[in-house]
């Protein structure tokens, strides 16, 4: 989709929701929004710009200055009881669709998802860029998150719990090749929160996934280091294509504690490829964080989507925040390395992936510190350390990467 098609369709929500409005009130902290009855409409956005530092005894990685994210938003409510939301990233020389859905709110204490939305799979993806601790997600996330698929979902939640229902097929722009059906997946996630209150919060959940690929594609598991250098284009592990793969099956845990100031968090996921071979390879993936912001700003919660939003500060001079990670993603397939790695027990069909794939593990240590000088505004610098162990030896090292970002979000 070009500039010109989206800015065109754009315009033409905004004329479509014009007339609704009469004598409406019109907001502009934080954001342009217009509300009138049943019907609103707010228009929003976020800039991040990224500095990325690699060392320098490691492969050839360069230094990467960027525009990470660039997106236009816009919200509101039609009709009392529908709900919308458009979204597009402008960033990477690229015109992007991530969230283009409505949702039905007619239902007491449930709502239906009809479009482009993220899927229900993970606190950490469903948290929103604009709030998550760090520049860059989990490893595990990097590898397999499943992020914004065009689908059906309902969701059902109460006072402490959230159940989500889902079926999706592939993101906005991408289509088949030759004449194969839509790989349809299934994911469904349940989050239980008994400890909620205005500075306390327990939080634990579970998700599921079972995901089709494409007939012949395959599937490929690899992982940024948690840092997006030369362009985002380097990934120190990769599981290599499982040539035999029909899909996966996907299972993760998460936990999350805050208390005032502080709070932890962390998950832990199991991937499973579905191959008609009798060799089923199995992969893992967990992070851990902790956050604290010494003025005690509170990170909100919402209970409806289970997953956190960005802090406001309480002071009139900004609020810091100091913050930690441990992360691990772990793609060790000994049967789709090459040949001369592979054991005697690999007795089905190669992987047929890169001539040099880094299957193996990477394990993270990331620290950082953030200031907020505004709700709207925040200043990032973090250290990021990976530790690679992988199977073909060839590619073990250690890199490490300073990083900082510029974030404006309204």
């Amino acid at each position: 989709m070009n500039l010109k098609h989206t800015i065109a369709g754009i315009l033409a929500l905004g004329l479509a929701t014009g007339p609704a409005f009469g004598a409406a009130e019109v907001k502009t902290k934080g954001g342009f929004e217009i509300k009138d009855g049943d019907f609103s409409f707010k228009l929003g956005g976020r800039l991040m710009l990224d500095y990325s530092l690699p060392s320098e005894d490691v492969t050839a990685m360069g230094s990467n200055l960027f525009l990470r994210r660039a997106r236009l938003e816009m919200e509101g409510k039609l009709f009392k009881d529908w709900e919308y939301k458009v979204e597009y990233d402008f960033a990477e020389n690229a015109v992007v669709a991530k969230d283009l859905y409505v949702t039905y709110t007619g239902f007491e204490g449930a709502e239906v998802l009809i479009g482009q939305y993220k899927q229900p799979f993970g606190l950490e993806e469903l948290s929103s860029s604009k709030g998550i601790a760090f520049m860059e997600r989990s490893l595990m996330n990097s590898a397999w998150g499943i992020g914004h698929r065009a689908g059906l979902g309902y969701r059902r939640y109460g006072d402490n719990y959230s159940a989500t229902l889902s079926a999706w097929g592939k993101e906005s722009g991408s289509t088949n090749t030759g004449d194969q059906d839509e790989p349809i997946s299934y994911g469904a996630r349940f989050v239980y929160a008994p400890i909620k209150s205005d500075d306390a919060l327990l939080h634990v959940g579970l998700a599921y996934a079972a995901e089709e690929v494409e007939t012949g594609a395959g599937l490929r598991l690899r992982a940024r280091p948690e840092a997006r250098v030369s362009n985002g284009d380097v990934r120190l592990v990769d599981s290599s294509t499982i040539a035999d793969a029909t899909g996966s099956t996907k299972l993760g845990l998460e936990v999350a504690y805050m208390k005032g100031g502080f709070s932890v968090q962390g998950e832990y996921q199991i991937v499973d490829a579905d191959s008609p071979l009798e060799r089923d390879p199995s992969f893992t993936g967990y992070y851990l964080e902790a956050r604290w912001f010494p003025n005690g700003e509170v990170r909100p919660y919402k209970m409806s989507s289970g997953s956190f939003s960005a802090v406001k500060p309480l002071a009139i001079e900004g609020a810091w925040e100091f913050r930690a990670r441990l992360s691990n993603v772990e793609l060790e397939d000994t049967c789709v390395v090459p040949a001369a790695f592979q054991p005697a027990s690999c007795t089905t069909a190669p992987g047929t992936g890169p001539a040099n794939p880094e299957a193996g593990s990477q394990d993270n240590v990331s620290v950082g510190v953030t200031f907020y000088p505004n709700a709207n505004v925040r200043y990032m610098l973090e250290y990021v350390k990976a530790d690679v162990d992988s199977l073909t030896t060839a590619q073990d090292e250690s890199p490490s990467f300073i990083q900082a970002r510029y974030q404006l979000s309204w």
